[in-house]
């Protein structure tokens, strides 16, 4: 039918230029420092297609579009579960390109924000062995978390993570 190789012919199209956008994609996330994950089968259906990680940070999750595509619904549920759970998401069309020092700043935020939720962690194990003094070492540790809380806040002060 003739019909049907013109739809063929438009949906090998379109992923041709989501294949070129997808690929500019993983480079610029590569070049800022992610270690990019293209993924091809998951076992959720509706996974962003990349995932790039930074150094000692936050993961993102980048559906990639074409400039006209649009998010399905299942789509949708993920990125918002993936939001959900504290991890970055974002949307990528190729023409929309995040100013390099937003993204330093937005990256620089997160790294802070990690760097926090892991003083929090230290300070409940903290609290845990003070409370619960029936083990010995427990003011050994209490010492040792201090130690990891000032070396977190000095490389935050020094932007050094």
């Amino acid at each position: 039918n003739h019909r049907d190789l013109h739809l063929s012919i438009r949906r090998q199209r379109q992923m041709c230029i989501r294949d070129r956008i997808q690929s500019k994609r993983i480079k610029q996330l590569e070049q800022d420092g992610y270690y990019v994950i293209k993924l091809i089968k998951t076992n959720k259906n509706g996974i962003p297609d990349l995932v790039a990680i930074p150094p000692r940070s936050r993961v993102l999750f980048s559906e990639v579009k074409t400039p006209t595509g649009r998010l399905s619904k299942l789509q949708e549920f993920r990125l918002k579960e993936l939001t959900q759970h504290g991890l970055r998401t974002e949307v990528y069309n190729g023409v929309t390109d995040m100013d390099p020092q937003k993204r330093k700043e937005s990256d620089r935020a997160e790294r802070i924000l990690f760097n926090i939720e892991e003083c929090q962690d230290l300070l409940a194990n903290l609290y845990e062995g003070l409370v619960d003094r029936e083990y010995e070492g427990a003011t050994k540790d209490a010492q040792q978390i201090i130690i990891e809380i000032k070396t977190i806040i000095k490389s935050i002060e020094e932007d050094d993570f």
